[in-house]
This record gives C-alpha cells, structure tokens and sequence, in this order.
C-alpha cells in the first residue's frame, strides 16, 4: 500500500490496507503488530482507500473504505453470471465504511505505553453465491440473499502496566446483522442431505470479548495467557487466521496459554496450547446453523 502526507497532519493511504493480524495477535507472537486495525474489526485482507488526520500527537482519526468483494459463479440454474434466479444483478463489491479512533499515550503513572482504539464498521447487502433448496434439498436456482453487518470494536493494549512487567490486552466487539430472507443449506454429513436454518431473517446482536495478559520473565523470555468468550449471535472475521484452531470467533469460550522465546539475530519461538469449549452451533458464511 501507500502512504501519501498531503500535510503533516492528514494521510492518504491506498492499496492493501493493513487490516489483517492486528492487536492482540501480536501479543501472543512477541512481535510488533501487523495490521493497524483491532483484529476482531477483520482479520482479512482488504484492498481499499483510507483518510487519516492527526488531531492531537496524541489522536488520530482514521476514514476507511474496503469494499467487500464477492465474486458469483454461473448458476448451473440460470445460466447466468451474477445473477440471481428472479434475474436480478448481483451488486458484488459492496461498499464498506468505517471510521476509527486511535489514542496513543506513552510513560503515563498506569502504563509505559497505552493504545486504545474504537474502531466502527458497516457493510450493506452482501450478496452470496447460495443456491435455493427445496424441502427435498433440491437446488432451484440461486438466492436473492444478502447479508447486512455492523461491528463496532473497542481495544485497549497496556504495556509494563505499573511499572511492571506486566501487559495486558483487551478487545471488546458488538455486532449486529441481518439478512433479507431466511435461508436454509444442505450440509450433506455422512452422505445425507440435512437441511438446517442459516438465517431466518431477523436482526441479531451479539459480542466478543477477548483478554490478553502477558509476563516478560526477562527480556527474552515472556509467558502468557488469553481467554475469550463469545455469545451466541456474534462471530469473528477471522479470515487469515494463523491459529491452528478457531479461537477467536468460537461460538463459546476459550483458553490460550503462550510462551516466547526471542533469540539473539531476531528469531523468535513460539509455544502454546489452546482449549475451546464450543456452546452453541458452528458459523455458517458468517451467520448460524440453528
């Protein structure tokens, strides 16, 4: 991507926008953060324009458009690219907005370094290359569904929290999203067609809230542990996930313990062990089987 300083206070940025791997994933791997977005915000890579203006050395505020890109198929039904069964053209990519607020302090009388950031998202009319079924779970041709979303986020990272060697990370995310219809799938499990509810068309509204505390035992060796918890209607856009499990968006709680190791030349190791106790039905495209 690229950054453009058209003053010293306002930034153009354009190209791949740093949305993927951002705090507290960084927490976990000892290394600086890799996306300038909350990673509960998207875990993604987006392409897509952003305006940032400086308010105080302290705050900044940030405008972002990624449009969210979907590409349709051609429908075995129709006959038609991107286009849906009653013959409606599909608006694929769909404009995404969002705005963020970044405060930054340093050596204040609770933290060495504070970063606190809310970060809002909203995305309209996302279409989906879904086929209908019928109750025999039969396709007749492809759906006018969409997918309406909204997400605000909010990201507090301390670091030498008191003056100790302590940092603690804590991301807080609400969600609310809808479709136009409801929806049903085939999953097909064991060689038989299921049909379960994806959507039945109504608002949602649910939350994520993940917590990170970490202990350097000395300046190469840290050790640490996560918890997040996650409420029946909310879900993650977890979409470049590194985790060898969903972690951050199971539909449920979950524990991560952590150890670092930073060597000598800027190798580092990473260990840990993840425990996921999933309460409620799995995500499907985003939205719930129920």
């Amino acid at each position: 991507f690229v950054n453009y300083m058209a003053t010293d206070k306002l930034a153009f940025t354009f190209g791949r926008l740093p949305t993927a791997n951002g705090s507290p994933y960084n927490m976990t791997r000892n290394e600086s953060s890799g996306g300038a977005y909350p990673l509960l915000s998207y875990n993604a890579f987006f392409d897509g324009l952003a305006l940032s203006y400086q308010v105080t050395p302290e705050l900044s505020a940030k405008f972002i458009y990624t449009p969210f890109q979907y590409i349709m198929g051609t429908s075995a039904t129709t006959g038609a690219a991107n286009k849906t069964t009653s013959g409606k053209d599909v608006d694929s990519p769909s404009d995404t907005w969002s705005a963020m607020l970044d405060y930054q302090k340093l050596n204040t009388s609770w933290a060495r370094k504070m970063n606190i950031v809310f970060h809002y998202i909203k995305a309209n009319k996302i279409a989906f290359d879904l086929e209908d079924l019928d109750n025999a779970g039969n396709s007749t041709g492809k759906t006018d569904f969409n997918f309406d979303i909204a997400r605000a986020v909010l990201a507090i990272e301390l670091n030498g929290v008191a003056g100790s060697k302590f940092d603690l990370g804590l991301q807080i995310m609400s969600i609310t999203h809808n479709t136009n219809d409801p929806y049903i799938v085939a999953d097909g499990v064991g060689g038989t067609t299921d049909l379960h509810f994806v959507s039945d068309g109504e608002e949602k509204t649910g939350q994520i809230s993940v917590l990170t505390m970490r202990y350097a035992l000395n300046s190469m060796n840290k050790i640490g542990i996560q918890y997040t918890q996650t409420s029946q209607d909310a879900f993650a856009s977890d979409l470049v996930a590194k985790t060898p499990i969903d972690f951050y968006g199971v539909a449920g709680s979950g524990y991560h313990v952590f150890y670092n190791r930073a060597f000598e030349g800027g190798l580092n190791m990473n260990v840990g062990a993840y425990q996921v106790q999933q309460d409620y039905a799995a995500p499907v495209l985003g939205l719930f089987v129920e």
